[in-house]
């Protein structure tokens, strides 16, 4: 196979048109498969025809056979949930609990019935505080009304369309994973709330398992004001760190390289476990693991190529994600654009007469992060909520460089919460970065001045950023911008 259509080559253009199938199924019937194939054919009849080989043809079939497969994948979710089972056929079965989050006077349950269903369709039910309900967990709804919602919403990955009015519940015991993990998070919770006054906990909490049930309403409304919300919403960052904390502390004891990735896959799916496996953080997990399977097999990792995957991956398992899922589609958005701008801008050396010194070359790894990543967020996040926060660069600067401080503290406080002289010195330690955090996020909340609201009518014109953004890049990339001054 001839290096103009190398077998890289080949994924990403069948990983390209699986997407557009998917996307395109979503606006389109069947009716546009025919002006599509008819426009293909004559594109690459009569443009490309530079392109004869054996090789050339083996890339459109898999372009057409991905491309297909996409866009038959949402159309098979899509025509399961035009089917509407027989609502009073739920009464007196069995319920799983797919999340559950506390309110003030009641839990509210997402849950799906155990019987042959649509497994991306759920409902939902209010219940009383106690006792608790855990993902996992498994309830007999013995009575009560299951009424269809006028605006069902998206919610852990599933559509949730009915409500359970007045249930009589009872809860069935059971010992699954998830139920498991729940209890270690709430027991680690403990340890964090005991040490550390409120509402620094709290914000710990959020910052090691999502803000879930974690903030109050005031204080994750600031967090948003301040262009910090991704710092609560666990993903791919909180993982990276979570693998540099735990590569430097392995470095200290003589383990083979082997077992060294072994203990740190561990740690990872441990970690996510406790997450939830929610999308952005099953996102960052595969990502992980592509780049410690490459480095055993001694491949050179393609960051691209480890996206595309993990992205065509979790898409296929629930292409709802892509379409409704707010912060699955933050989490791609933004390590699309560090995978794109991050390595361009470090070569433009943009700090490069500053001279930082050694201690402030994190802030500069961290404004080149943020900054690559907004690049491509932001225009979805205006489109989305009408909200341009002008001091996100800022608040990022001063708070995303610590965070890993904190993870580590909060780590060394789980493991050593058994010595209390030990637990109160890391308390201590936690509640004074968590208080500067607090503090930087309260001020920059506070100056509402540079928060700018867009009407709803115009915020499709920032999606039009993107081809600006398109032609950046490719200018960016050619060395158009950014030139040397001596130059």
């Amino acid at each position: 196979m001839n290096q103009g259509c190398s077998k890289a080559k080949i994924f990403r253009l069948s990983g390209v048109a699986f997407l557009l199938g998917i996307v395109l199924s979503y606006f389109f019937s069947f009716k546009i498969l025919p002006f599509i194939f008819i426009g293909g054919i004559f594109y690459f009849s009569f443009v490309k025809t530079k392109f004869k080989s054996i090789s050339f043809v083996i890339l459109i079939i898999f372009i057409i056979l991905s491309f297909i497969f996409g866009f038959l994948r949402y159309k098979i979710v899509l025509n399961s949930f035009l089917r509407k089972p027989d609502l009073s056929s739920f009464s007196n079965i069995t319920f799983k609990v797919i999340s559950s989050f506390p309110l003030e006077q009641s839990q509210k349950l997402i849950i799906q019935p155990k019987v042959q269903f649509n497994q991306f369709k759920a409902g939902v039910a209010y219940l009383d505080l106690k006792p608790d309900y855990f993902k996992g967990d498994y309830l007999k709804i013995q009575s009560g009304e299951i009424v269809n919602l006028d605006e069902p919403f998206y919610s852990d990955g599933l559509l949730v369309y009915f409500e359970v009015k007045n249930p009589a519940v009872e809860k069935i015991a059971t010992k699954s994973i998830f139920n498991q993990a729940f209890l270690l998070r709430e027991k680690i919770k403990s340890i964090f709330n005991y040490y550390l006054k409120e509402p620094q906990a709290s914000l710990l909490n959020s910052l090691v398992f999502g803000r879930k049930g974690n903030l109050n309403k005031e204080i994750e409304e600031k967090i948003n004001l301040a262009g910090l919300s991704h710092l609560v919403a666990v993903s791919g960052l909180h993982l990276v760190l979570l693998i540099k904390i735990i590569s430097e502390f392995l470095k200290f004891f003589p383990l083979t390289k082997i077992i060294k990735f072994l203990i740190l896959i561990l740690f990872l799916l441990f970690f996510s476990l406790l997450a939830g496996f929610t999308p952005s953080v099953s996102r960052a997990l595969i990502m992980a693991l592509l780049v410690i399977f490459a480095e055993l097999n001694f491949r050179i990792y393609e960051p691209f190529n480890s996206f595309l995957f993990t992205l065509c991956l979790i898409t296929y398992l629930n292409p709802l994600a892509l379409f409704y899922d707010f912060g699955f589609q933050l989490s791609f958005l933004a390590t699309f654009g560090i995978i794109c701008f991050n390595p361009l801008f470090r070569e433009q050396k943009l700090f490069k007469d500053l001279k930082l010194p050694n201690f402030l070359e994190s802030f500069e790894d961290t404004f080149l992060a943020s900054l690559s990543s907004l690049v491509l967020v932001y225009p979805w996040i205006i489109f989305k909520t009408g909200q341009i926060i002008g001091l996100v660069m800022l608040s990022n600067l001063l708070v995303v460089p610590i965070i890993s401080y904190v993870l580590i503290f909060a780590l060394f406080l789980i493991i050593f919460h058994f010595s209390y002289l030990s637990s109160l010195v890391l308390g201590w330690f936690l509640n004074l970065i968590l208080s500067y955090i607090l503090k930087v996020v309260n001020f920059i909340s506070s100056l509402k001045i540079f928060v700018f609201w867009i009407n709803p009518k115009i915020r499709p014109i920032f999606l039009l950023s993107y081809i600006f953004l398109f032609i950046f890049y490719i200018k960016l990339k050619k060395g158009i911008l950014f030139l040397e001054k001596n130059e």
